[in-house]
């Protein structure tokens, strides 16, 4: 069975190395929790992890300050060495037997909400539209999910699709003055050769799901 460790970067266990963890396992403020976090913002049962092949699947259970990884915030997701998950006020560093958790040199200010934050801000993934986001996959993009059966592979390929096309409608549509209302949107360039860079991942995605497999 593959195995998880986190090393604790804040907290009042901040320095603490949890190793040898076997999923399925739960984080928590209760002792009944294979990890045990001392913070009023963590629920009783915060989140759990479970595997399925060798990914390690985190989920949040409807906690109520919700769950962050790499500052953003997530419901359920499949977690990578050298992410960051923010629970409360603790930061959990992942790593793996292969990966061990080593402390990062980068900054981890503004990673956890501070006291006066409004707790809608912690919850809701979308904050302040001119707030600079941290990465959500600082290790780069995940790769296409594996051993479909040919419906999923499908419906996964037309959601994706989908999002595809009316991402290239946007793209494509010329920067003039709305007709009826003469407002017109204005973006960072960097910000729109981010979402230029959006349809070629999603192309290879695609690709990747619907081509015919090896065996």
């Amino acid at each position: 069975m593959p195995q998880i460790q986190f090393l604790s970067l804040e907290g009042l266990e901040a320095g603490r190395l949890y190793d040898d963890l076997t999923p399925p396992l739960t984080i928590g403020r209760e002792e009944d929790n294979d990890i045990q976090l001392n913070d009023e913002r963590v629920s009783r049962f915060h989140a759990k992890i479970q595997t399925d092949g060798e990914k390690f699947i985190l989920t949040d259970l409807q906690s109520t300050n919700g769950t962050r990884v790499n500052g953003h915030p997530v419901t359920m997701r499949i977690l990578r060495p050298g992410d960051l998950v923010m629970i409360g006020r603790c930061i959990l560093l992942v790593g793996t037997d292969e990966s061990p958790a080593q402390p990062k040199l980068a900054s981890l200010d503004g990673a956890v909400p501070d006291e006066e934050d409004d707790e809608a801000s912690v919850k809701s993934p979308v904050g302040d539209p001119h707030q600079v986001l941290d990465e959500a996959f600082p290790q780069g993009p995940p790769p296409a999910p594996t051993q479909l059966t040919p419906r999923q592979s499908a419906e996964t390929a037309d959601m994706l699709n989908f999002v595809r096309t009316e991402l290239l409608q946007v793209l494509c549509t010329e920067s003039e003055p709305d007709a009826q209302n003469g407002k017109q949107v204005r973006i960072l360039r960097d910000a729109w050769q981010r979402m230029e860079q959006l349809v070629p991942h999603l192309n290879r995605y695609i690709q990747e799901l619907t081509s015919p497999g090896d065996d």
